[in-house]
């Protein structure tokens, strides 16, 4: 070897120390890091659990409630119906047959 290959060597394993130091400065940084995003990410798991969870019972809620909701408009188109129905009765029967209530008695006052 030459002394311009060695010299040029020697730069070379003086730039690979250099650069390993500021390699391993942020060793230190990493796992710090490391350690902090596991710990973001163990809550958040956490969180999105809760939220499946509460997800889980407002959409339970929702169908209890819409069922609920079926059920009364069923109901109040059952009673509609009925009303219709009994006017549409009335209406289409003939004059001379409505029913008529007997009128109760009325007692004329006495002037002695």
């Amino acid at each position: 070897m030459d002394a311009f290959a060695v010299e040029e060597a020697r730069q070379r394993v003086g730039r690979w120390i250099e650069d390993g130091q500021s390699v391993l400065g942020v060793v230190p940084w990493m796992f710090d890091e490391h350690e902090r995003l596991r710990t973001a990410l163990a809550a958040a798991e956490g969180d999105c659990a809760r939220l499946r969870d509460e997800l889980a019972a407002l959409r339970a809620t929702t169908d209890s409630l819409l069922s609920d909701r079926a059920e009364v408009a069923e109901m109040i188109a059952a009673g509609l119906n009925k009303v219709m129905n009994d006017a549409l009765t009335r209406l289409r029967a003939p004059v001379g047959a409505a029913r008529h209530e007997p009128a109760e008695p009325r007692l004329e006052p006495s002037y002695s």
